[in-house]
């Protein structure tokens, strides 16, 4: 029997692949690296260090090309990598990190913000 793949996206993603700043919501100033791996109009897939738990906040700056982006972020799912996978990005990227994390925007970005991230990156 086949099975019928359900898909949850709300948004088509972008893939982006660039680095960014994770600063805590807190108020602790702790601040680390992340790279982004994809984009939506409603939020953003990151590669990160940092055991979050889900429902954290936190703000999330990158930039493409000459603009900043600003956003507040609430952690919606992490999953840590594999050891073959951590392997792979290390060798194929130059990362190390150990968790993927499905990050919401608390407030969306524009049609025009999307189209200069397509446009730009």
């Amino acid at each position: 029997m086949e099975q019928k793949i359900i898909e949850h996206r709300k948004s088509q993603r972008y893939l982006l692949e660039d680095f960014g700043e994770i600063t805590l919501s807190d108020n602790s100033e702790e601040a680390f690296g992340c790279y982004i791996y994809n984009v939506s109009v409603g939020g953003i897939m990151v590669y990160v260090n940092h055991d979050f738990k889900v429902g954290d906040r936190f703000r999330l700056v990158f930039k493409v090309a000459n603009k900043s982006f600003d956003k507040e972020c609430i952690l919606r799912n992490i999953r840590n990598f594999t050891h073959n996978q951590k392997y792979i990005l290390q060798i194929g990227k130059s990362l190390n990190v150990s968790y993927r994390a499905n990050v919401e925007f608390k407030e969306p970005l524009s049609s025009s913000e999307i189209d200069y991230i397509n446009m730009n990156h």
